[in-house]
C-alpha cells in the first residue's frame, strides 16, 4: 500500500513538472515569437512557398512547438481580390522543428488542415493544365524545394472538395466529404494519398462513391512515376456534361461505376492495369430518345504497356464479361525505324443475341436474336510484308431483327447466317439471309496478294429468287441522310483530315480490285411480281469504279443506268445517271394492292455527280436533278385523295368531285446545286385539281414554301393559298389564312 502511493506522489510530482514546463515553454514562445511575428512568418511562407495570399483570426505556438490558427483562410490566387478561397480550414496547426524553435528559428515541417473546405474552379475556357498553374505554380515550388532541401508537408484530415468546371453552357460541381489527404514533396520525391466520399450527381439511386488515391512522381530527371485509383460506385452522370461539351456522342449516361487502377511510368514506358465494374448502365439517346443501353453490369480486366520512344504497344490482357458476353483479346503493335509488326489475338463465347437485346439496343424498338462468336490469331511483319499468322473467323447463326413499335411485331430480318473467315491468302463471305419477306445470298472470295499495303482481288455475287424493294430503297435513303447529316458536321467542326489518296479508305479503292455481280429474278413491292431479271454488274479496277451493265424487265418499261467513279486522286469523282420510260404505274400500282386506281404512263430519269477531299465538301460540289413525269390518264379514289378531301373538309371546304380526276399530267422537279434544293414544276394538272408547287430548301432546314391549290366544288371552282413546310422527305400542308388550320402531312 505504501509502495503504491509512493508511486502516486511520483506520478503526481512527474505530471506537475510537465504542466509547469509545458506551460513554460508556451509562455516562453508568446514572448519570444510574439502574434506580429508569427502573421508575418506564415504570411511569408505561403507567398514564397505556394504564391497565395492567406488570412486568419487568432494564431499561436502552442507548448508542443505548433502554430495553431483559427479561421484560416487561404486565397485561389495571390491575393483575395476575387473574394474566393482555396482553402478555408476551422482550424490548422503548422508543424515546427522543435529543435531550431527553442534556439530562435522557424523551420516549418509540415501543414495540418482540420474540417477544411477546399474549392478548385476551372474557368471557361482555360485548360486543365492552366487551371492547375493557377492553383499552385509546382515547378516554382518544386525549384525552392530543390534550392532550400527542405521537404513541404501538407495535410487535409476531416474535410470536403468542391470542384466547379465552367462549361459553355452550364457548370458541373462535384463535391467530395469526409475527406483525408497527404502531400510531401521533397528535393527528389513527391508522394501523396488521398481519400473519401464522393457525392452522386443526378442519378437518384446511388448511393455515396467512395475513392482512394495515392501515388508518387519522381521530381528529377527520369519521368518515373505510379500512381493507383480505387473507386467505388462513381456517379457516371458526372460525364454527361462533358460529353455534350466535346461533342463525344448523342447520348447521357446513367449508373455507377468502379475501379481498382495502376498507372506509371518508368524509363519511357507507359503502364496501366487494372480492373473497371459497370454498375446499372445505362445509355439512352439525347435526339431519338430511348436507351440504347439499359441496366448494363460489366467486367473490364486491362493490362497494357506504352513505349513511346520506341513506339512499340502491347496488350497483354483485355478481358470483358457482362454474363453475355466474355471477349478476351491480347496484342502487340511495334512501328519504328527498325521494326513495323503487329499481332492479335481474340475469342468470344458463343453470345446469346437474345440476351443480349434486353440491355443493348442499338436501334429503337428493335429487338433482336440468334448466336454471334468470333475468334482470331494473327501475326505480321508489316515492314518485310510476311505473315506469320493468319485465322479469324466470324460466325453468325439463327440471327433475326423484328420491330416492335406499337405493340405490333414486324420481321425485318429473318432467320439469317453468316460465315467470314480469313486466312493469310484469303478472306471468304457466305451469307444466307430472310429481309424484309426475302431471301437473299451473298457469297465473296477476296484473293490477298499483299497485306502492307493492302492488295486484293474480290469477287461479290447477290442473288435473290425474290426481293423486296424496300431492302434497296431503305438503306439508300439513310445513306443518303448520313452522308449529308454528316458533311454538315464536318463543316460546323473543320477538323483536320488525312489526304483522301492517303486514308485508310482512299489507300484500298486505288489498291484493289472488285467485281460485283447482283441478280434478283423477282423484285416485289407490297403484292407486285412484275419486275422480273434484274441484273447489275459493277467493278473497281485500281481506283476506278464502272457500272457495266444493268437489265430489268417489267411493266413495259425500258430502264437503263450507268455510272462512273474514280478515286485515283485526293478529290475522287462520283457520277451516276439513270432513265425509266414507259412504265405503267397503274398496273404497278393496282398489283401493289393500292386502294383506288391511277392510270398513266411514267418516266423518270435522274442525275448526281460530286467531287470531293471531304465528305463536308458535298454541300459544295455536288450537282444532281430528279424529273418524273405521268402523261395523260385518271386517279380515282387514292389514298392521297381520300386525305386530301378529308383535309379540304376540316378546312371548311366540300370537295367530293376531288375523288376522281383526269389529269393531263403529274409531274416533279428536283434539282440540287451544293446544299440548295430547288423544287419546280411539281404538282398535277388536272380537270378537278390543280397545283403547281416551286420553292427552294436546305437539307438541314427543310422547305417552307407556298403554293394555290385549285379544286372542283359541287358549285363550282375553289382557289386556296396552301403553306407547304418540313423535311422534304415529309412535308406538312396548311390552309394559309387559317390560324388553326388542319395539317395533312406526307
Amino acid at each position: 500500500m505504501k509502495l503504491k502511493k509512493k508511486y502516486a506522489i511520483t506520478a503526481v510530482v512527474i505530471a506537475i513538472v510537465i504542466i509547469n514546463s509545458l506551460a513554460t515553454l508556451r509562455l516562453m514562445f508568446a514572448v519570444v515569437y510574439p502574434e506580429r511575428l508569427l502573421k508575418e512568418q506564415v504570411t511569408e511562407y505561403f507567398k514564397e512557398n505556394l504564391g497565395k495570399a492567406v488570412k486568419f483570426e487568432d494564431i499561436y505556438i502552442d507548448a508542443l512547438g505548433n502554430i495553431m490558427i483559427s479561421c484560416f483562410d487561404v486565397s485561389i490566387a495571390s491575393d483575395f481580390n476575387d473574394n474566393i478561397s482555396l482553402v478555408r480550414s476551422a482550424s490548422t496547426r503548422i508543424r515546427l522543428n522543435f529543435l531550431s524553435l527553442i534556439t530562435g528559428s522557424m523551420r516549418i515541417m509540415g501543414v495540418d488542415f482540420y474540417s477544411a473546405d477546399i474549392t478548385i474552379i476551372k474557368k471557361y475556357g482555360k485548360s486543365y493544365r492552366e487551371s492547375l498553374q493557377t492553383l499552385i505554380d509546382t515547378e516554382r515550388l518544386i525549384a525552392r524545394i530543390k534550392k532550400s532541401g527542405e521537404a513541404l508537408n501538407l495535410s487535409f484530415k476531416g474535410s470536403r472538395l468542391f470542384y466547379r468546371d465552367s462549361l459553355r453552357d452550364g457548370q458541373v460541381l462535384l463535391e467530395m466529404y469526409k475527406m483525408g489527404a497527404e502531400l510531401k514533396i521533397d528535393p527528389s520525391v513527391l508522394s501523396y494519398t488521398a481519400s473519401g466520399k464522393v457525392k452522386p450527381y443526378k442519378t437518384e439511386i446511388l448511393r455515396s462513391g467512395k475513392f482512394k488515391s495515392s501515388g508518387t512522381i519522381d521530381i528529377r530527371p527520369g519521368e518515373a512515376w505510379e500512381h493507383r485509383l480505387e473507386v467505388e460506385n462513381f456517379d457516371l452522370t458526372y460525364l454527361n456534361e462533358y460529353i455534350t461539351e466535346y461533342k463525344i456522342a448523342d447520348i447521357s449516361l446513367n449508373g455507377g461505376i468502379s475501379a481498382d487502377m495502376a498507372i506509371g511510368a518508368r524509363k519511357g514506358v507507359l503502364s496501366l492495369a487494372g480492373k473497371v465494374e459497370l454498375n446499372s448502365l445505362s445509355a439512352s439517346s439525347i435526339a431519338k430518345r430511348f436507351e440504347l443501353i439499359s441496366g448494363e453490369n460489366m467486367d473490364i480486366d486491362i493490362d497494357m504497356t506504352a513505349d513511346t520512344k520506341a513506339r512499340r504497344y502491347t496488350l497483354r490482357r483485355f478481358s470483358l464479361k457482362d454474363g453475355v458476353i466474355a471477349l478476351d483479346a491480347s496484342g502487340m503493335y511495334a512501328g519504328n525505324d527498325a521494326e513495323e509488326a503487329l499481332a492479335l489475338k481474340f475469342k468470344t463465347n458463343s453470345i446469346d443475341l437474345s440476351d443480349l437485346s434486353r440491355t443493348l439496343t442499338p436501334i429503337k424498338n428493335i429487338e433482336y436474336s440468334g448466336t454471334l462468336q468470333c475468334d482470331g490469331s494473327m501475326a505480321m511483319d508489316i515492314k518485310k510484308n510476311t505473315v506469320s499468322e493468319m485465322r479469324a473467323g466470324i460466325m453468325l447463326d439463327r440471327f433475326k431483327v423484328v420491330e416492335t413499335e406499337r405493340g405490333n411485331d414486324v420481321t425485318l430480318i429473318g432467320d439469317t447466317s453468316a460465315r467470314v473467315t480469313v486466312t493469310g491468302s484469303s478472306i471468304d463471305l457466305d451469307v444466307t439471309a430472310a429481309p424484309l419477306d426475302s431471301d437473299l445470298v451473298i457469297k465473296g472470295r477476296t484473293g490477298i496478294t499483299s497485306w502492307s499495303p493492302f492488295r486484293s482481288d474480290t469477287k461479290v455475287t447477290v442473288s435473290s429468287k425474290r426481293m423486296n424493294i424496300e431492302n434497296i430503297r431503305l438503306p439508300l435513303f439513310r445513306f443518303m441522310n448520313w452522308a449529308y447529316e454528316s458533311a454538315y458536321e464536318d463543316k460546323r467542326g473543320g477538323k483536320e483530315m488525312t489526304p483522301f489518296g492517303k486514308s485508310i479508305l482512299g489507300s484500298f479503292l486505288n489498291n484493289n480490285n472488285v467485281d460485283f455481280t447482283s441478280s434478283f429474278d423477282t423484285l416485289f413491292y407490297e403484292k407486285s411480281n412484275g419486275i422480273k431479271n434484274v441484273v447489275l454488274k459493277a467493278g473497281l479496277n485500281r481506283g476506278t469504279g464502272m457500272l457495266r451493265e444493268f437489265n430489268a424487265t417489267g411493266y413495259d418499261a425500258r430502264c437503263a443506268i450507268s455510272g462512273q467513279a474514280y478515286f485515283s486522286g485526293d478529290r475522287p469523282y462520283i457520277k451516276i445517271y439513270g432513265t425509266v420510260d414507259n412504265f405503267d404505274l397503274g398496273r404497278f400500282l393496282a398489283e401493289s394492292g393500292m386502294s383506288g386506281s391511277l392510270s398513266g404512263l411514267a418516266r423518270a430519269e435522274f442525275s448526281y455527280e460530286v467531287s470531293f477531299s471531304r465528305i463536308g465538301e458535298i454541300l459544295d460540289t455536288a450537282r444532281g436533278s430528279l424529273n418524273v413525269l405521268v402523261g395523260r390518264g385518271d386517279m380515282k379514289h387514292t389514298r392521297f385523295q381520300r386525305e386530301l378531301m378529308s383535309f379540304l373538309s376540316k378546312a371548311g371546304h366540300e370537295a367530293s368531285p376531288v375523288a376522281m380526276v383526269n389529269f393531263e399530267q403529274i409531274s416533279l422537279s428536283l434539282s440540287e446545286i451544293g446544299e440548295n434544293f430547288w423544287l419546280s414544276n411539281t404538282g398535277i394538272r388536272g380537270d378537278s385539281l390543280l397545283f403547281n408547287i416551286a420553292g427552294d430548301y436546305l437539307y438541314e432546314g427543310g422547305i417552307n414554301t407556298g403554293f394555290r391549290l385549285v379544286f372542283k366544288k359541287d358549285d363550282g371552282m375553289a382557289n386556296i393559298p396552301i403553306d407547304l413546310k418540313g423535311p422534304i422527305l415529309a412535308p406538312c400542308v396548311t390552309v394559309s389564312y387559317k390560324k388553326d388550320s388542319p395539317r395533312l402531312c406526307f
